[in-house]
Protein backbone atom coordinates (compact mmCIF):
# COMPACT_ATOMS: atom_id res chain seq x y z
CA UNK A 1 0.00 0.00 0.00
CA UNK A 2 1.50 3.13 -0.72
CA UNK A 3 2.04 6.08 1.65
CA UNK A 4 -0.47 8.14 0.34
CA UNK A 5 -3.10 5.66 0.18
CA UNK A 6 -2.32 4.50 4.03
CA UNK A 7 -2.22 8.28 4.96
CA UNK A 8 -6.02 8.76 3.07
CA UNK A 9 -6.96 5.27 4.94
CA UNK A 10 -5.93 6.18 8.21
CA UNK A 11 -7.72 9.71 7.91
CA UNK A 12 -10.96 7.80 6.89
CA UNK A 13 -10.93 5.80 10.02
CA UNK A 14 -10.49 7.77 12.30
CA UNK A 15 -12.88 10.08 11.31
CA UNK A 16 -15.41 7.46 10.87
CA UNK A 17 -14.54 6.08 13.97
CA UNK A 18 -15.29 9.60 15.82
CA UNK A 19 -18.39 9.81 14.17
CA UNK A 20 -19.59 5.93 14.62
CA UNK A 21 -18.70 6.82 18.46
CA UNK A 22 -20.76 10.38 18.84
CA UNK A 23 -24.00 8.30 20.02
CA UNK A 24 -27.51 9.90 19.14
CA UNK A 25 -27.90 10.92 15.34
CA UNK A 26 -29.26 14.70 15.93
CA UNK A 27 -26.96 15.52 18.64
CA UNK A 28 -23.25 17.15 17.89
CA UNK A 29 -20.22 15.22 19.40
CA UNK A 30 -20.24 14.49 23.06
CA UNK A 31 -18.17 17.83 24.57
CA UNK A 32 -16.44 15.13 26.82
CA UNK A 33 -15.10 13.08 24.07
CA UNK A 34 -11.80 13.91 23.20
CA UNK A 35 -11.80 14.58 19.12
CA UNK A 36 -7.97 13.63 17.77
CA UNK A 37 -6.40 16.66 16.21
CA UNK A 38 -6.18 16.57 12.34
CA UNK A 39 -2.49 16.77 12.80
CA UNK A 40 -2.52 13.22 14.80
CA UNK A 41 -4.98 11.17 12.08
CA UNK A 42 -2.42 12.09 9.35
CA UNK A 43 1.01 12.52 11.05
CA UNK A 44 1.52 16.05 12.21
CA UNK A 45 1.02 17.40 8.34
CA UNK A 46 -1.31 20.13 7.87
CA UNK A 47 -3.25 18.47 4.95
CA UNK A 48 -3.48 14.94 4.18
CA UNK A 49 0.28 15.05 1.84
CA UNK A 50 0.38 13.83 -1.36
CA UNK A 51 -3.31 12.54 -1.50
CA UNK A 52 -6.27 15.00 -1.92
CA UNK A 53 -3.89 17.22 -3.59
CA UNK A 54 -2.70 14.92 -5.89
CA UNK A 55 -6.28 13.27 -6.70
CA UNK A 56 -7.89 16.92 -7.68
CA UNK A 57 -4.50 17.81 -9.62
CA UNK A 58 -4.95 14.07 -11.56
CA UNK A 59 -8.49 14.50 -11.64
CA UNK A 60 -8.60 18.12 -13.03
CA UNK A 61 -5.99 16.75 -16.12
CA UNK A 62 -8.17 13.72 -16.98
CA UNK A 63 -11.62 15.62 -17.04
CA UNK A 64 -10.09 18.05 -19.63
CA UNK A 65 -12.36 18.60 -22.33
CA UNK A 66 -14.70 16.07 -20.98
CA UNK A 67 -18.54 16.94 -20.42
CA UNK A 68 -21.03 14.60 -18.96
CA UNK A 69 -19.56 11.80 -16.61
CA UNK A 70 -16.65 11.56 -19.05
CA UNK A 71 -15.41 7.82 -18.16
CA UNK A 72 -17.24 7.36 -15.03
CA UNK A 73 -20.96 6.54 -14.78
CA UNK A 74 -23.60 7.29 -11.98
CA UNK A 75 -24.82 4.21 -10.33
CA UNK A 76 -28.26 3.53 -10.88
CA UNK A 77 -30.03 3.05 -7.65
CA UNK A 78 -33.59 3.14 -5.59
CA UNK A 79 -34.98 6.86 -5.50
CA UNK A 80 -34.23 7.45 -1.40
CA UNK A 81 -37.18 9.79 0.26
CA UNK A 82 -36.27 13.43 -0.15
CA UNK A 83 -35.12 15.11 2.95
CA UNK A 84 -33.33 17.90 4.35
CA UNK A 85 -31.16 17.95 7.67
CA UNK A 86 -29.60 20.87 9.33
CA UNK A 87 -27.32 21.63 12.12
CA UNK A 88 -24.90 24.13 13.61
CA UNK A 89 -21.39 23.57 13.26
CA UNK A 90 -18.68 25.36 14.76
CA UNK A 91 -14.79 25.41 15.15
CA UNK A 92 -14.85 21.87 17.54
CA UNK A 93 -16.63 19.98 14.47
CA UNK A 94 -19.57 18.07 14.27
CA UNK A 95 -21.21 15.18 12.52
CA UNK A 96 -24.34 15.47 10.01
CA UNK A 97 -26.86 12.54 8.98
CA UNK A 98 -28.85 12.81 6.04
CA UNK A 99 -30.71 9.96 5.84
CA UNK A 100 -28.15 7.05 5.40
CA UNK A 101 -25.41 9.63 4.60
CA UNK A 102 -22.84 11.25 7.03
CA UNK A 103 -20.72 14.12 6.71
CA UNK A 104 -18.02 14.83 9.64
CA UNK A 105 -16.17 18.03 9.71
CA UNK A 106 -13.10 17.82 11.71
CA UNK A 107 -12.03 20.17 14.33
CA UNK A 108 -10.48 23.20 12.55
CA UNK A 109 -12.05 23.04 9.07
CA UNK A 110 -14.74 25.80 10.47
CA UNK A 111 -13.33 29.23 11.95
CA UNK A 112 -16.94 29.98 12.99
CA UNK A 113 -20.04 28.22 13.51
CA UNK A 114 -22.15 27.72 10.21
CA UNK A 115 -25.66 26.43 9.49
CA UNK A 116 -25.31 23.29 7.57
CA UNK A 117 -27.76 21.74 5.32
CA UNK A 118 -27.35 18.48 3.46
CA UNK A 119 -30.73 18.11 1.22
CA UNK A 120 -31.87 14.16 -0.60
CA UNK A 121 -33.85 14.44 -3.69
CA UNK A 122 -35.87 11.08 -4.74
CA UNK A 123 -33.77 10.67 -7.71
CA UNK A 124 -32.01 7.34 -9.02
CA UNK A 125 -28.57 8.87 -8.26
CA UNK A 126 -27.75 8.83 -4.72
CA UNK A 127 -26.19 11.97 -3.96
CA UNK A 128 -26.37 15.01 -1.55
CA UNK A 129 -26.63 18.82 -2.15
CA UNK A 130 -24.68 20.78 0.50
CA UNK A 131 -25.53 24.45 1.48
CA UNK A 132 -24.04 27.11 2.52
CA UNK A 133 -23.24 26.99 -1.45
CA UNK A 134 -19.66 27.05 -2.05
CA UNK A 135 -18.36 27.42 1.80
CA UNK A 136 -14.27 26.24 1.92
CA UNK A 137 -13.13 24.04 4.42
CA UNK A 138 -9.63 24.55 6.26
CA UNK A 139 -9.23 21.22 6.55
CA UNK A 140 -11.43 18.32 4.16
CA UNK A 141 -14.67 16.89 5.74
CA UNK A 142 -14.91 13.60 5.29
CA UNK A 143 -18.29 12.96 3.56
CA UNK A 144 -19.89 8.92 3.48
CA UNK A 145 -22.52 7.74 1.25
CA UNK A 146 -24.35 4.95 1.06
CA UNK A 147 -25.43 2.69 -2.06
CA UNK A 148 -27.26 -0.08 -0.23
CA UNK A 149 -30.51 1.12 -2.29
CA UNK A 150 -28.12 0.73 -5.85
CA UNK A 151 -27.93 -1.90 -8.47
CA UNK A 152 -25.22 -4.25 -7.61
CA UNK A 153 -22.25 -3.74 -9.77
CA UNK A 154 -20.16 -6.87 -8.92
CA UNK A 155 -16.59 -5.65 -8.64
CA UNK A 156 -16.55 -2.42 -9.74
CA UNK A 157 -15.65 0.42 -7.51
CA UNK A 158 -17.90 2.97 -6.22
CA UNK A 159 -16.30 6.75 -6.01
CA UNK A 160 -17.27 10.18 -4.57
CA UNK A 161 -18.08 12.36 -7.11
CA UNK A 162 -18.42 16.32 -7.63
CA UNK A 163 -21.48 16.80 -9.86
CA UNK A 164 -23.16 20.33 -10.88
CA UNK A 165 -26.13 21.32 -9.47
CA UNK A 166 -28.32 19.42 -12.12
CA UNK A 167 -26.49 16.14 -12.37
CA UNK A 168 -25.87 16.31 -15.70
CA UNK A 169 -21.75 16.57 -15.47
CA UNK A 170 -18.63 15.33 -13.24
CA UNK A 171 -17.28 18.20 -12.45
CA UNK A 172 -14.24 16.34 -10.23
CA UNK A 173 -13.64 12.93 -9.08
CA UNK A 174 -12.91 12.91 -4.94
CA UNK A 175 -10.17 11.33 -3.17
CA UNK A 176 -12.37 7.97 -2.09
CA UNK A 177 -11.99 4.93 -0.59
CA UNK A 178 -15.22 2.20 -1.58
CA UNK A 179 -16.25 0.14 2.02
CA UNK A 180 -17.96 -2.81 -0.12
CA UNK A 181 -18.96 -4.42 3.23
CA UNK A 182 -20.79 -1.58 4.43
CA UNK A 183 -21.70 -0.28 1.45
CA UNK A 184 -20.72 3.03 1.61
CA UNK A 185 -17.87 4.86 -0.14
CA UNK A 186 -16.19 7.51 1.71
CA UNK A 187 -14.94 10.92 0.24
CA UNK A 188 -12.79 14.17 1.73
CA UNK A 189 -14.38 17.27 0.20
CA UNK A 190 -12.80 20.41 0.30
CA UNK A 191 -15.86 22.81 -0.32
CA UNK A 192 -19.53 22.56 -0.54
CA UNK A 193 -21.59 21.75 -3.60
CA UNK A 194 -23.37 18.21 -4.80
CA UNK A 195 -22.06 15.21 -4.48
CA UNK A 196 -23.01 11.45 -5.55
CA UNK A 197 -21.86 8.03 -6.55
CA UNK A 198 -20.56 6.88 -9.43
CA UNK A 199 -18.05 4.16 -10.98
Amino acid sequence: MSSNRLVLVVLLSAALGSAACSGNESSPLEPTARTPAYSEWTGGSSEPAGSYSEWAESSQEDQQGQHGWGDSKPASCKPLSARSESKDIGPQGGVLHIGPHLLTVLPGALLQTTRITGQITADTVNSVQFSPAGLQFLLPAVLQLSYENCKSLDARKMKVVYTTNNLLSLLELIPSEDRRLKKTVVGLVRHFSRYAIAY
